[in-house]
């Protein structure tokens, strides 16, 4: 078994769709700790009505959603219509709504994404959310790439996350 699914196999048997704020809480934590990320670096998503909402964070999910007609700015409404993972290892100078970033979280949600993993999640070949995970650092902070293989374990927990939806 990977380590993804080793990490979040917990959650398979305590999560009953929909989920909670806690199990969704909890997902981000098991994330945050397979990717060495702090749970404000998680986003996931849910896609309902041509619109994305914030799950994690619980607190973005009361600020807004994120049309998919703006896929131009927005990696998170690109990576639904795509259907697709990317690395934006240099997410800094990468065009996307920066709206969110301004919301205080905690600690870390005070700095800016250098690096950024998304992917689709899918359910019976349908996009139902959409995860994200960031590293983020002071402005001139060295930051470590993520690496296809890891965009691979992300694609494991996404796995796991789509029973949830």
């Amino acid at each position: 078994m990977s380590a993804a699914a080793d990490t979040l196999a917990p959650l398979r048997t305590a999560a009953v769709a929909p989920a909670s704020p806690e199990t969704w809480r909890k997902v981000a934590l098991a994330l945050g700790t397979l990717f060495r990320v702090t749970e404000h670096e998680v986003a996931i998503f849910r896609l309902r009505d041509d619109a994305l909402s914030f799950l994690v964070p619980e607190k973005l999910g009361s600020m807004g959603t994120i049309p998919l007609s703006a896929a131009t700015t927005s990696v998170a409404a690109r990576t639904a219509l795509t259907k697709r993972g990317e690395l934006l290892n240099n997410f800094m100078t990468t065009k996307h709504i920066s709206f969110f970033e301004g919301i205080k979280l905690g600690e870390s949600s005070k700095l800016p994404i250098h690096k950024l993993m998304t992917l689709p999640i899918l359910k019976d070949g349908k996009v139902v959310g959409v995860v994200q995970i960031s590293r983020k650092a002071a402005p001139d902070a060295q930051v470590v790439d993520f690496t296809p293989a890891d965009l691979l374990t992300l694609t494991q927990a996404a796995v796991l996350l789509a029973p949830l939806f």
